[in-house]
Order: C-alpha cells, then structure tokens, then sequence
C-alpha cells in the first residue's frame, strides 16, 4: 500500500537496483530514458531482460485516470472567485511536453531529489489534470508513482504545508509549504523549503491551447538578506480535453 513501510522499504530496493544495474551496463542517461519511454514512447516496443521487467514493475503502480471524453468542451478562460474577482481558469487535462526534461532533472537535483527519481518524476508529470473551483485548485497527476498523485491548493496567497506526500524521502515534502495566488492570466505557486524558494508561475498561450509554465529555483543569502536565483526552467503543455 502507497505510504507504508513495505512499499517504501520495495521502492528503496528497486531504485538500489536501477542505480546498480545502469553502472553495471554504463546505460548512459538517453539510454534510460529510451528503455522507461519517457521522451519515445512506443506502444509497440516493449523493454527486454531483467531492467525491463524492473521497468514493468513501476508500471503496474501506475493508476491512470479516466480516459479524456472524445468530444471537446468549451472550458471557460476565467471563472468567478469571492468579491466578484475574476480568475485564471487552467482547469484541463494536460499532456507535458519533455523539451525541457534535462533541466528539470538538474533542477531537482539542486533542491536535493536524486537523478533517477527525478527521472520518475519526469513520468509521472508527463500527463495530469487540473481542476479549479474558485480559489480551490486541484493537480492530480495521472500517474500516481511515488505520491498520493493529488495536490491541493488555495489561491488566496495564505502560506500553508505543501500537500504532495512522498513515501519516498519524506524528509522534503514533510517541510515545504506553499503559497499560491492569481495575478491577472498567471496563477503562481511559491514552495518554500529551509533557504531554498521554488516558484511556478502559469499561463495560458492566446488560444489557450498550451499551459506554459515558468519554474524558478532560489536560495537564501543571508548576508545580503535576499533570495538569489539559482536555475529557471520554461516548460509547455498541450490541452488534451
């Protein structure tokens, strides 16, 4: 079961593995990321040998959604928040375009995520939803890996805990909070963590087609009493509904 021992205790044996058997081989990074089919998904292709069947594995955790409804609906740009106030609407299912894979990994390394599951986080964002009711939005990943796959926030600028649970070092998600709010056509959300800030800031392209996002990772000085950019990633969505 997601969130116990034993699940936790068989993720930290299968990325021992992973990490062994890739050294073992000298599976260079695009050699990974073609057997797991991250950046060349392949229905036909299907891996091979014991990191295949390690592969599999992490497959069979996977609870996608409902499949997206064959006819489109117009979904509103703005919906209504309290007081009248007009919001940004990113409601949608979401399809991540991988461009930006590479950067994202290093990202995460520099807030302390290993490589190899950065990779799997790469996996488990690749497809998601977001659901938005007010100031209530709802993220709820479409492959539920190595979290409960759902995140909620409020959009009224209030710090509070992040709400991803990670059975997998817990010691991170455990001492996040996020702020998030809506500016006009973004919707921002602040992680912050020790002296580290993670910023996303979200839009929608004109025709609302693409979810473009702006990831910002700084760290605190406390010398100078400021926080100082470290790494800034740009990744896109595609709408699927």
């Amino acid at each position: 079961q997601s969130g116990s021992a034993s699940y936790q205790g068989f993720l930290d044996v299968l990325q021992a593995n992973l990490e062994g058997f890739m050294k073992k081989h000298k599976l260079t990074v695009e050699e990974f990321d073609r057997i797991f089919g991250i950046n060349q998904p392949s229905p036909e292709r299907k891996p091979q040998g014991f990191f295949g069947n390690i592969c599999e594995a992490f497959v069979t955790l996977i609870s996608p959604l409902p499949a997206p409804p064959t006819k489109k609906t117009k979904i509103p740009k703005y919906i209504d928040g309290p007081n009248n106030k007009r919001i940004a609407n990113h409601s949608g299912r979401w399809k991540r375009n991988h461009s930006s894979s590479e950067e994202m990994t290093e990202l995460r390394s520099m807030v302390g995520i290993p490589w190899l599951l950065g990779k799997m986080f790469d996996h488990m964002e690749s497809q998601f939803e977001i659901q938005q009711h007010g100031l209530e939005m709802e993220c709820r990943l479409r492959r539920k890996l190595l979290s409960n796959g759902s995140v909620k926030m409020t959009l009224d600028g209030v710090e509070r805990p992040f709400g991803l649970k990670l059975p997998i070092l817990s010691s991170l998600s455990r001492n996040w909070t996020c702020r998030a709010f809506c500016s006009g056509d973004t919707v921002t959300c602040i992680h912050t963590f020790d002296t580290r800030r993670l910023t996303r800031i979200n839009w929608l392209s004109p025709d609302e087609s693409v979810l473009h996002s702006r990831v910002t990772l700084e760290t605190y000085d406390e010398l100078s009493d400021t926080w100082m950019q470290r790494m800034q990633v740009q990744q896109t969505a595609d709408r699927e509904d």
